[in-house]
């Protein structure tokens, strides 16, 4: 019954459309369309990729996600994790190394969504604040009792929630800025119901040899390993080893030093015994905290977002 009305809406749009009765807002699905693009920067080399936000779906993340792209927020943001997902806005680039767009800095996510902002502001029923402790955001998606999103994870923008062992009891409203554009379920995002999607890529935007935007972001998940098939992470959590990991075809784990370089970790005199050991099962524990990182030593960032007027 909910398709058939959406098809029924959609239909009614397109024709006063053509009347000239409404404004011709592109409607799909059932909801009005916002088109946006993500510049993105390869090896140094920009890329425009095209998006679509679904504007009657999420309106509260929406609007949430559009007030930081025009305040500059995502700007030379950090392309910080393509496994099996190209996630972005957790991180900048500082000193040649990630830092956390969480802190104190001019562009960070306090310092543009701010109490004064949020107050006030609402999702679903009025009943509802969009703006939890430190800002988080909540949730709108199915298992968190928002219906109506009929999105799927292929090829869509999603909210990343920002859980961490302290708010680890209300994840579905620990939204703040880190984005995603997904490719399906994967060990992360997987399901529909629980996370908030509010746009896709295009697909049918191909034009010569320049393959769609949905096509070309997806590449981008290729970077995930090297040519000799290492793979490099940046582990959020830290700890005695530090941020940043290599793990070769063989699984064996490499950590980065203080200049650059990764040693090999084994139980010598520079590691405690059974250390190893203890990290492979910290990072089983925590694998959401496991960011696979671009291998040409870190260098996929977001330019800028702008929004077609």
């Amino acid at each position: 019954m909910k398709k058939l009305l959406k098809g029924l809406i959609a239909t009614v749009c397109a024709l006063c459309c053509m009347l000239g009765v409404v404004a011709c807002d592109e409607i799909k699905d059932g909801s009005k369309i916002k088109k946006g693009t993500i510049t993105v920067s390869v090896d140094g080399t920009e890329q425009d990729f095209n998006f679509e936000l679904y504007l009657n779906f999420a309106p509260g993340t929406i609007e949430h996600f559009t007030y930081l792209v025009e305040n500059g927020y995502y700007n030379e943001t950090a392309v910080s994790n393509v496994n099996s997902h190209v996630e972005f806005g957790g991180y900048y680039f500082k000193d040649g190394k990630l830092a956390s767009k969480y802190d104190d800095s001019e562009k960070s996510y306090l310092k543009i969504i701010t109490e004064t902002y949020a107050k006030g502001k609402i999702v679903g029923s009025k009943s509802d604040k969009r703006y939890g402790k430190d800002m988080l955001v909540t949730g709108e998606f199915y298992k968190n009792g928002y219906d109506g999103n009929t999105l799927s994870l292929d090829g869509a923008l999603v909210l990343k929630r920002d859980v961490d062992d302290e708010a680890a009891y209300n994840a579905y409203n620990t939204g703040k800025a880190t984005m995603a554009f997904t490719f399906g379920s994967d060990y992360y995002f997987n399901s529909a119901d629980e996370f908030a999607i509010i746009g896709k890529l295009v697909t049918d935007d191909a034009s010569g040899n320049v393959k769609s935007s949905y096509d070309r972001m997806k590449a981008l998940l290729d970077y995930a390993k090297d040519a000799d098939e290492n793979t490099y992470y940046y582990y959020t959590k830290g700890g005695d080893f530090g941020n940043y990991f290599m793990k070769n075809k063989d699984g064996e784990y490499f950590a980065q030093d203080e200049n650059g370089d990764y040693y090999e970790l084994v139980e010598d005199a520079d590691v405690e015994e059974d250390a190893v050991e203890l990290l492979l099962k910290e990072f089983t524990d925590n694998s959401d905290y496991m960011n696979v990182l671009p291998h040409s030593e870190k260098i996929i960032k977001v330019v800028k977002i702008t929004f077609e007027k």
